[in-house]
């Protein structure tokens, strides 16, 4: 998702063990050992060092731009090869979907419109997602029912609905 290699990451986590709970499995949560850390790290009033103080609408800004290309590089028709528009989802299992769908696209997939929206970004100024939507919007919909999630989608194509006005909606 961030575009670095593992290793460069895997460099960077091990040097953070002391404020990181970092699983040994790759599909684990990376969690804060002290949540007061980020609390700490989004206040300029806390944080006075600017190498470690984090601006909360860029990161979700970065997380965003970043799911938006790695959906548009990864999403395409029929990803699990079912072949069979009306396949039910059921029929594939948890580990073919992990396969076909890897986890960090899964990641951008659920979340990519909660990174928009705490961004603070205007989504009618953001071209990207006109072409995103446009070309991408029924890949999206199909990784998420294939990820068993599409009554997350439901609510994520609802919040971006309010997120656009009508006049936004016409230039799709």
């Amino acid at each position: 998702l961030l575009n670095r290699s593992k290793e460069e990451i895997s460099r960077t986590l091990n040097r953070l063990h002391l404020v990181l709970d970092v699983p040994k499995s790759e599909d684990g949560f990376i969690r804060l050992l002290h949540p007061s850390l980020r609390d700490f790290l989004l206040d300029s009033q806390r944080c006075r060092n600017p190498t470690f103080l984090v601006n909360q609408n860029q990161a979700h800004y970065n997380l965003f731009k970043a799911c938006l290309r790695v959906m548009s590089n990864h999403l395409r028709q029929d990803m699990c090869g079912l072949r069979l528009p009306g396949a039910r989802v059921t029929k594939v299992n948890a580990s073919e979907v992990d396969k076909c769908i890897p986890l960090h696209v899964q990641y951008a997939c659920r979340y990519w419109v909660q990174h928009l929206r705490q961004s603070n970004l205007d989504p009618s100024d953001h071209i990207d997602i006109y072409t995103f939507l446009q070309k991408h919007f029924l890949f999206w919909l199909e990784a998420l029912a294939l990820m068993g999630c599409m009554s997350e989608g439901i609510f994520l194509v609802t919040m971006l609905d309010t997120m656009f006005t009508v006049s936004d909606s016409l230039r799709l």
